[in-house]
């Protein structure tokens, strides 16, 4: 143990008063620890033996005879039997084949209760394998108040389970459950896609802070995209105003979603969120929207500004809001622009368009009124090049 090298990573672990601390960081916590449970041994290694966190383990020469003892120590072995142990890499692990099924995803009303909403979905198994580890999984928003019930459930086959996602009631500018959308995943069977529910008219990416499924810098000024929920790798992660410094777009970049809308959702109010994942520093982007010709605006606060260079690196994520009065969506086909008006930039996190209410709605503050006004229009029948 005099040689163990450094951990390129680990969890906060603080070990029981009745385990055995073997390894502790240099911060106090937990980075090796066992325990007694009955006739059973238990271990917890808060880092990885293979892995991001395992490399540098990974190059030390006691690897093998570390990893060796602690799956020993656990099976009640005799330590001075173990000499080595080697990891089975991708080419030569054991792969026992697994047959597939197919399920079959039926939500239910979602109920609101108190201060709480709960979505049930049903899994029905239809077919001859039983389901395995099936789990759901939020599409529109990366979210951490959820609690689901019957998690990794399993299905046998002609048989069903219902998976309960519970979480507070939405707050008046967030997602209903129902709202959010779900991907079912499973082991054995192909993932079940829960769209979002019809009170989200437009949704691009995922609100998780980071702009990773966004595609690279473009020297088009308007970026075209189609359909209620667009491709994001066609959008560039970055959205530059005039004169913003970004290389390859120097001139104002114009991001355009041309989308239907039923007849039952047109002509009522809506709301729209815009969040970056980050944002100019000097000066915070003002973020125009054109809705079919009428024109909205919101300034930002600045942010940390690294994402310009570096879209990986994490930053301080904010959101543009904008209260759309009735009337300004319509039966059909509608046009949303999205664009920076100063000379500042943001890069993607996600976008969400939900119908609201009259009664949910803010007034424009006037300071962004008189925003509006100075704003330059910008040509309808611009065309991409």
């Amino acid at each position: 143990m005099g040689t163990f090298p450094g951990v390129d990573g680990y969890n906060l672990l603080l070990a029981k008063p009745t385990a055995e601390a073997i390894l502790q960081t240099s911060g106090g916590y937990s980075l090796l620890s066992t325990a007694r449970a009955g006739k059973g041994r238990v271990l917890a290694y808060s880092s990885e033996v293979v892995g991001d966190w395992a490399e540098s383990l990974r190059t030390w020469s006691g690897y093998p005879f570390f990893v060796a003892r602690m799956l020993t120590w656990l099976s009640g072995g005799d330590d001075g039997r173990t000499v080595a142990i080697d990891l089975p890499t991708v080419e030569n692990r054991l792969v026992r084949p697994l047959r597939r099924t197919t399920l079959r995803a039926s939500p239910r009303p979602m109920r609101i209760e108190g201060n709480k909403e709960t979505l049930e979905i049903e899994l029905a198994n239809q077919g001859s394998m039983t389901a395995l580890f099936c789990e759901p999984h939020p599409m529109l928003e990366y979210r951490t108040d959820i609690t689901v019930g019957n998690n990794y459930a399993f299905v046998p086959p002609g048989e069903a389970r219902s998976v309960t996602i519970s979480a507070p009631a939405k707050p008046v500018e967030g997602l209903t459950l129902a709202e959010t959308g779900w991907r079912i995943s499973c082991w054995n069977a192909d993932d079940l896609i829960l769209p979002p529910s019809e009170e989200v008219l437009l949704s691009l990416g995922r609100r998780d802070r980071m702009a990773r499924e966004y595609g690279e810098s473009s020297s088009r000024q308007v970026l075209q995209l189609a359909g209620k929920r667009p491709d994001t790798s066609l959008l560039p992660w970055l959205l530059a105003g005039p004169q913003a410094g970004q290389p390859n777009a120097p001139f104002m970049q114009v991001a355009r979603f041309a989308f239907e809308i039923p007849s039952r959702r047109a002509r009522v109010a809506s709301r729209l969120r815009i969040h970056t994942s980050d944002q100019s520093s000097m000066p915070g982007p003002v973020i125009q929207v054109v809705a079919n010709s009428r024109r909205f605006a919101r300034p930002l606060k600045p942010g940390l500004g690294v994402q310009r260079s570096d879209r990986h690196h994490l930053a301080f994520s904010a959101t543009a809001k904008f209260d759309l009065p009735a009337g300004t969506l319509r039966h059909g086909e509608n046009v949303l622009e999205v664009s920076v008006a100063n000379g500042g930039w943001f890069s993607w996190d996600a976008l969400d368009l939900t119908v609201v209410s009259d009664a949910a709605q803010t007034p424009i503050q006037n300071e962004t009124a008189n925003l509006v006004r100075e704003l330059r229009p910008y040509p309808a029948d611009s065309s991409p090049e």
